[in-house]
């Protein structure tokens, strides 16, 4: 499974489905729906990370700049990082264009192969294409 910050940013979002009714408890359900999700949060995780380390060897003057103003390390570093992780989610949000043409029908046919019923392999095409930030 992913790392921390990955299984917090499915965890809600999951508990949220369920709690709501929108999924079932089903394993044949919660399983793809949870990778969707935590498929999601690792790009994401991913992407911010590398962005924040190449943004951090490349305007290492400015965080120099920082600390020398006062700034404690992780002020310092985060002034520079929380930029580089807000792009992190320019793929997922590029790829909600597409959704119904590439996204959704691999988790329609996915949930069918897996034995749900139309209806519910639906349910998780909806939800999968809204759940997307």
């Amino acid at each position: 499974m992913g790392g921390g910050a990955d299984r917090a940013g499915t965890a809600p979002v999951l508990a949220l489905l369920a709690a709501t009714g929108v999924i079932d408890m089903d394993a044949i359900v919660v399983i793809p729906v949870a990778g969707i999700l935590l498929g999601g949060c690792m790009t994401a995780t991913a992407l911010a990370g590398r962005r924040a380390v190449d943004e951090l060897e490349q305007r290492r003057g400015e965080v120099e700049a920082a600390l020398a103003l006062g700034l404690l390390p992780r002020d310092a570093a985060l002034e520079i990082c929380r930029p580089a992780a807000s792009q992190a989610l320019v793929p997922a949000l590029d790829q909600t264009r597409t959704v119904g043409l590439v996204t959704l029908p691999g988790s329609f046919v996915g949930m069918l192969l897996g034995g749900a019923s139309p209806i519910e392999a639906g349910v998780v095409q909806l939800v999968h294409g809204r759940r997307r930030p």
